[in-house]
């Protein structure tokens, strides 16, 4: 189960309870991030419950989900890698 509520007052993507998978594909989507790469499935299915800022920098959010899920994220032009 995810829920993604967009919170336009506060400039929020607000996550319940939503696998990595889908919070990589929603921050490809606004970042124009072509591809996402994981060295393991089970990354996919980390769970996440959190408030992003939705115009912050992409390395800040990244950062914030890294330090939430204990991944490591790695941007590199327009792909995205996971990796435990």
């Amino acid at each position: 189960m995810h829920i993604q509520l967009w919170n336009f007052a506060e400039g929020l993507f607000v996550f319940e309870n939503s696998t990595l998978e889908h919070l990589m594909d929603v921050l490809a989507q606004w970042y124009d991030i072509k591809k996402v790469n994981y060295t393991d499935d089970k990354l996919r299915k980390i769970h996440f419950t959190g408030n992003l800022k939705r115009y912050g920098s992409a390395e800040r959010i990244m950062k914030a989900i890294m330090m939430a899920c204990d991944v490591n994220i790695v941007l590199q032009n327009d792909t995205l890698s996971v990796s435990n």
